[in-house]
Parts: C-alpha cells; structure tokens; sequence
C-alpha cells in the first residue's frame, strides 16, 4: 500500500449522513454478493486520485487479519460507494437494481451496434491499406514487426479488391486464408508476438475484409486457421 495507490475496504454501512468513527469502526467489511460476486470481501487497491468531496473521519487500526490481507484486485475511488449502495439495493430492492442494470447493458449493446454500424459504413479497401494501421504497437514492438503486419493487411486488400464483383467465395475465401497464415508465420518469426489486444486489433481489420467482400456473416472464419 502506499498514499498514491492505498488499499481500501468498504463498509456494510450506509445512511443520510457520513458515519462516526464509532460507526465505521462497528461495521463489517463489505461482502459483495450481487449479481454474479460470491461473497468477495470487497478490499480493493485505487488507482486513482481521492475526490475532493471525500473527507477524513479519523483513523481506524486494522486487525491482525487485515493487517495480512492480500488486496488482488484494483478499482476506482467512486466505484466504492457503487458497491456499497448496490449490495444495499440488492437486499431491499434487487427487482428495481435488477430492471436498472439490464437497460443500462441493453442502452450500451445498442450504442455499440450503432457505433460498429457506422465504422463499418464509413471503411473501404484504403482503410486496411493505410499506413497508420497498428500504429498504436509501435511502443510495444519493433517497427519493422508492425511494417510486416500492416504489408500483410495491405496486399490482401489488394488481392481481394482486384478480384471484383465477379470473384468467387472460394477465391475470397482462398485470399483470406493465406492472410492468415501469413500473420501465423510472423507471429512464429517474432516470438508470438500477438497477444491479446494485437489478436483483438487483427480481427478487427480481419472483419472490415469480410464486410467488404460480402462475408460479413462469417466473423468466426479466422478461427479455424490462426495460431493466436
């Protein structure tokens, strides 16, 4: 633990007003125990600075146990009082907490189909050939593994735009593949180098090539072949 990064617990505690020492002291640790959480003792280590807002009610010694605690995983200050007001919800108003949470998942998967409708609306050939594609691995790996991978992306569009309105599904379907061996290849060359937000980043160019060619349908076709 450190000041910039402390670990907190929270308490099964909520009201109107900020808690005595007394009060705080009083109660037990959180037990998180909605939706999907099995009772996880909700002790988190924050990542980010303390709200303003946030005050000081005295200081409290923890116990040998605590003392010993591991806190594994990490959060936000605000998300803290979420999962307080949530487990009180979810004992004295789950139907309403329930209804809340499934339209908010509802709302996002839409704007997401909107948002892909439209990057799908607005992509071409150009867009899987530009020379800014995968410019966010430069940091993490050499320049010349990101050249190979954006010539591999751009030769299969070409490749597949040469084919025309008459090209075949097996020709497509032949293109792609190669791609993908391709791709398997270097990923062997350069020590498996494609990890998840690099396999994320591929099948999402992976998918603009399948949109284009009016096999959008079958957004699983890589997986069969890749090595990734």
């Amino acid at each position: 633990m450190s000041d910039e990064h402390p670990v907190v617990a929270a308490l099964d505690w909520i009201g109107e007003r900020a808690p005595t020492l007394a009060e705080a002291a009083g109660a037990p640790v959180l037990k998180l125990q909605s939706f999907s959480w099995a009772g996880d003792r909700c002790i988190r280590v924050i990542m980010l600075g303390k709200p303003a807002a946030y005050r000081k009610i005295g200081a409290i010694e923890p116990g040998f146990l605590e003392k010993r605690y591991q806190a594994r995983s990490y959060t936000r200050w605000d998300s803290i009082p979420l999962h307080i007001l949530n487990e009180w919800r979810w004992r004295h108003d789950r139907e309403a907490l329930v209804a809340e949470v499934e339209a908010e998942r509802l709302a996002a998967r839409e704007r997401l189909q909107k948002q892909e409708a439209e990057e799908l609306a607005s992509i071409s050939f150009a867009t899987v050939r530009s020379p800014r594609l995968f410019r966010s691995w430069n940091k993490a790996h050499p320049r010349r593994v990101v050249a190979a991978v954006r010539r591999v992306f751009g030769e299969t569009a070409d490749a597949l735009e040469g084919l025309g309105p008459a090209g075949t599904e097996d020709a497509k379907i032949a293109i792609l593949k190669a791609c993908i061996a391709r791709l398997n290849a270097l990923d062997a060359e350069h020590g498996h180098f494609i990890e998840t937000r690099e396999r994320e980043d591929l099948m999402k160019q992976f998918g603009f090539l399948l949109h284009l060619i009016g096999l959008g349908d079958k957004a699983d076709l890589a997986d069969g072949w890749r090595e990734w």
